[in-house]
């Protein structure tokens, strides 16, 4: 008579089928903690499991793309290092307020090298941006009203933000996204993203399009 207890989590069938078969020769009692669980998403999803362990943490070569492309994008973020934008994918233009910081984040989550940069009223833009694939270059404007009610509630808890004294009003932002707009008029080939009202998944997804159609028309140009 045997007083063990063997409890396992094996979501190979066959293996599981093993374990049951010598457990009744042997008289040790077993408990096969995932195996029903496997079975009742088999009959709710009427489909099969892979029945491989370890698939939600298997690292592989797009895991470490993806944590490249996340440590690249906080690493250049608002413009720190311009020398770096040879590497990116993906440049993010827009005036402060503009989502660009959490859209660089979200972006470089799918593998995407990100570098945002800040345009500020009337100063010329860095001639570093000038240079490099004019492609990579995603311009982010946001309608005045909606910018106007974001930079309020910032400045409500953030004590800096406060001593920007023109940085909520309405002329001030006015001119701002006019300005901005006619830097992005000058350059035809930076696409404009309009973030108003939008979420994060809904302008990457806008993003995401984009680049794979130009990806796509490249590659049957290169035929």
């Amino acid at each position: 008579l045997h007083h063990d207890l063997v409890i396992y989590t094996i979501v190979d069938e066959k293996i599981r089928q093993a374990i049951e078969l010598q457990s009744k020769e042997t008289g040790v009692e077993t408990l096969d903690i995932i195996g029903p669980t496997i079975e009742s998403f088999t009959k709710f999803f009427n489909k099969a499991p892979n029945q491989k362990p370890g698939l939600l943490y298997e690292v592989n070569e797009e895991y470490y793309k993806r944590m490249e492309a996340m440590e690249f994008t906080l690493s250049n973020d608002n413009g720190h290092d311009l020398s770096t934008l040879n590497d990116a994918d993906i440049i993010l233009l827009g005036v402060s307020r503009t989502s660009k910081t959490p859209l660089a984040v979200y972006l470089s989550q799918s593998g995407y090298k990100v570098v945002n940069i800040p345009l500020t009223l009337n100063q010329e833009l860095p001639k570093e941006l000038l240079e490099i694939d004019q492609r990579k270059v995603i311009a982010l404007t946001i309608q005045e009203d909606a910018l106007i009610k974001i930079r309020k509630k910032r400045l409500d808890y953030n004590k800096e933000a406060q001593l920007e004294k023109d940085y909520h009003k309405s002329d001030y932002v006015k001119q701002e996204i006019e300005w901005s707009q006619k830097i992005y008029s000058e350059h035809e080939r930076w696409p404009v993203f309009d973030v108003t009202n939008k979420t994060l998944e809904e302008i990457s997804s806008e993003i995401k399009k984009l680049i794979t159609m130009r990806k796509t028309n490249l590659d049957k140009q290169s035929r």
